[in-house]
């Protein structure tokens, strides 16, 4: 559904079905921006946005995480140094569809703007 709304809005959409693949595809394609649950089979968020940080050309892709584990966004926070620079934002789930479109655009644009 989430991918359906956001290219009814015009975004092009890059879908992986896990941590791994997520790296893969952030490696690989270098998406503008990505939208990371943190709940995800084989790899969490957590580790998938480490390891996307790790790696110079994914470094500042502007990150919004996402999760209904209120505590994953505390782990996330708790430890700012180890993702490295750039943009990241947490947002509890369920996602607020109507703010949605101006959190990817502010975070676009603080990615613009630090580049």
């Amino acid at each position: 559904m989430l991918r359906i709304f956001l290219e009814e809005l015009g975004y092009r959409v890059i879908e992986a079905r896990n941590g791994r693949e997520a790296v893969e595809a952030a490696c690989r394609r270098r998406p503008d921006l990505i939208l990371m649950d943190l709940n995800m089979p084989e790899m969490d968020g957590l580790a998938a946005l480490r390891r996307i940080r790790a790696k110079p050309e994914t470094a500042q892709i502007p990150v919004i995480a996402n999760s209904a584990d209120g505590m994953r966004g505390i782990d996330l926070f708790s430890d700012v140094q180890s993702f490295g620079r750039g943009y990241l934002e947490y947002i509890a789930k369920p996602l607020n569809l109507a703010a949605l479109p101006e959190q990817i655009e502010t975070a676009l644009a603080n990615a613009r703007l630090a580049a």
